[in-house]
């Protein structure tokens, strides 16, 4: 994980929110600035809902002096004597009741604001990993995928972008709360600053040179750890045969127990704030009470002195701890910026293109000089000047020896592999491309050597990717019967909504290619791309499938088959040898 632990906050505090709304659409930009402005009415609110009671408490204190207080504290003492104490004391509680009730109304539009920006990035995210090339995707990390996609916005949102709306609210509101107490009395300015600087400014050292990189080893191993959980758990079979079980266990166990070692200090860490700014607190309320000890102001003035103080600090020390937390977590997620720049990426509501060239298949698809080689450059051509024509209702088998490009060749046509040198033409007519290829797409079948299987009822893995409304059972029975998968379907109780396990791990090699094939069938293609489907067959099954296979091509079907069993041979009426990067005809 690209993460070096630097900061956004380096520069000053605006390049890093500049840098945040370029992430956002116009549309979010406006509603987050509109978010800002509602954050700052309510910090604005809570000092206001505080300060009416310092009026009050002077008055309380001593009537007789509240003519001495500061011009505006005294016009309000004034207000307050012409009401009525009943009327005061409702219309303090109503103050408090609009000003929580307001901010409760804040934060849930804060919070639907967030959200919906959290799905929204995980959506462009998602969409961009569906437009990897095939040899981009090949080498991805599972587990850095599923990062990116679900971990790394969530904790952009929350961690960061969260951070600077409860940064803004805290800091506009420990600046009015400081402001009104350095009005009263302009000296606890400076015993405030005296006291407190040193401690944030060690606690800022001592993060930097200690929680970051820690937070950046616990950022890196959590990965890891996902990674051999997940190699563990998909080796279930291996390791109970070859009694390979405590190798997986201790892996995990090792790479846990650092893991949370790092979570540990993290947490100790993240609990400093809170003990510091207590300390804090502390010391700065014993310096006012040795401050007015030492003055020569009455015990009245001392009491509205301390009293003031204490007003101050029960709102100014939660914002001060959430200001220290909001840069905390500024500054260890602020990689997520990056990250999410790097990936992020624009597509239209709809994700297929709506305008897409029209592809018909009425005759043939030809394979013009095509060749391919993996993007790395590390490897040899592994198809070379492929010439051949397949006419439509054609049952073709591709055979050669393993690792020859079979499956390669299969992806082509399937246009997931699209860097390739050459052409496709359909029909003599349509050079395929990406303005074609979905309308290709959408007329193929396919089935892949290892195709995945969700962990859904069998209804869903044949419908693959419907809703449950939209499915025609109708076609998905006319499909399994194709697929000759229908007596294994009609012996289970509740038939095809049973589910599979992960993986089709309660199906057999044999069901789980028949279903995938079912899920092909399903899409009525005009072509059928298929590799080593019969392979785990039995000979009566196998059979079948070649039969109703050759009947889909007597339909005007065309069937492209890799295999290396010779029973396909005897249905094939072309047979395609791919060796020596080259295709011929036997």
């Amino acid at each position: 994980m690209p993460h070096t632990g630097k900061s956004i906050l380096n520069a000053s505090f605006f390049p890093g929110v500049f840098q945040i709304l370029r992430l956002l659409s116009r549309k979010q930009r406006l509603k987050a600035i509109e978010n800002i402005a509602i954050s700052v009415g309510v910090a604005l609110l809570e000092v206001f809902s505080l300060t009416i009671i310092l009026p009050l408490f002077y008055y309380l204190i001593d009537p007789d002096k509240s003519q001495q207080a500061p011009e505006v504290l005294r016009s309000v003492i004034l207000l307050m004597e012409s009401i009525s104490w009943i009327v005061l004391v409702v219309g303090i509680i109503l103050t408090f009741a609009l000003k929580n009730i307001f901010s409760v109304w804040q934060m849930h539009k804060q919070l639907d604001f967030l959200n919906q920006l959290y799905l929204d990035f995980s959506k462009r995210i998602y969409h961009r990993f569906y437009r990897l090339k095939w040899t981009d995707y090949a080498q991805t990390n599972s587990a850095e995928t599923f990062r990116k996609i679900k971990d790394t916005p969530f904790e952009f949102i929350n961690y960061v972008v969260n951070s600077y709306f409860l940064l803004i609210t805290d800091v506009v509101i420990c600046v009015m709360m400081i402001s009104i107490i350095t009005w009263f009395d302009y000296r606890i300015l400076f015993i405030f600053i005296i006291l407190c600087m040193p401690v944030i400014i060690f606690y800022f050292f001592f993060r930097k040179n200690v929680i970051l990189k820690t937070d950046k080893s616990f950022r890196d191993l959590t990965p890891v750890t996902n990674i051999i959980l997940t190699q563990g758990i998909s080796s279930y079979a291996e390791a109970r045969i070859y009694q390979k079980e405590d190798y997986f266990i201790n892996q995990f166990i090792h790479i846990s127990k650092i893991t949370t070692t790092q979570l540990a200090k993290l947490k100790t860490f993240a609990s400093l704030p809170t003990r510091i700014l207590e300390t804090i607190g502390i010391v700065l309320f014993a310096g006012m009470i040795i401050y007015a000890r030492t003055s020569n102001a009455d015990a009245k003035y001392i009491m509205v002195f301390i009293g003031l103080i204490s007003l101050a600090l029960y709102r100014i020390m939660p914002s001060l701890n959430r200001i220290l937390q909001s840069l905390s977590q500024i500054q260890s997620y602020a990689y997520t910026v990056s990250t999410l720049k790097e990936n992020l990426d624009d597509f239209p509501e709809n994700f297929l293109n709506e305008n897409s060239d029209s592809v018909d298949f009425k005759t043939s698809i030809e394979l013009k000089a095509l060749s391919f080689q993996y993007a790395d450059k590390t490897r040899s051509l592994l198809l070379n000047n492929i010439n051949i024509k397949i006419s439509k209702g054609d049952f073709v088998m591709l055979q050669g020896p393993s690792g020859t490009g079979k499956t390669t060749l299969l992806n082509i046509l399937a246009g997931i592999i699209q860097d390739y040198a050459g052409e496709i033409i359909i029909d003599n007519n349509v050079c395929l491309d990406k303005q074609s290829i979905q309308a290709w797409q959408s007329r193929l079948g396919v089935v892949s050597q290892s195709p995945v299987i969700l962990q859904d009822t069998i209804l869903h893995n044949i419908a693959f990717g419907e809703q449950h409304v939209a499915i025609d059972r109708n076609k998905v029975k006319a499909a399994i019967a194709l697929a000759g998968i229908n007596d294994f379907i009609d012996l289970l109780t509740a038939g095809l909504d049973t589910p599979i396990g992960e993986n089709g791990i309660t199906l057999s090699g044999g069901q789980r290619q028949r279903l995938c094939l079912a899920r092909a069938l399903y899409r009525d293609p005009d072509v059928l791309l298929l590799d080593e489907v019969t392979n785990q067959l039995d000979t009566k099954n196998k059979v079948y499938i070649l039969e109703q296979l050759q009947s889909l091509c007597r339909q005007g079907k065309t069937i492209i088959l890799a295999s290396h069993d010779p029973v396909v041979k005897q249905y094939a009426s072309h047979i395609l040898i791919l060796d020596s990067k080259t295709l011929t005809r036997s």
